[in-house]
């Protein structure tokens, strides 16, 4: 976002983005295993990340 930020102070010109953070959810426990399988457990792993960013796409073009 500082990068946004700092285009826009650079060109004077708005950008129009939107931002979405992933990671681990609040107030969530993360049990012990291998981080293969953690990542997966908490959608942190490729077919998780591509979830969020198919989903966040189609909620664009509407």
């Amino acid at each position: 976002m500082e990068s946004l930020a700092a285009h826009e102070a650079a060109t004077g010109r708005r950008i129009k983005a939107s931002i979405a953070t992933i990671g681990i959810p609040a107030g969530s426990f993360v049990d012990h295993g291998s981080v293969a399988d953690l990542r997966t457990l908490i959608g942190l792993d490729e077919a998780g990340i591509e979830r969020r960013i198919r989903a966040a796409w189609s909620a664009r073009k509407q």
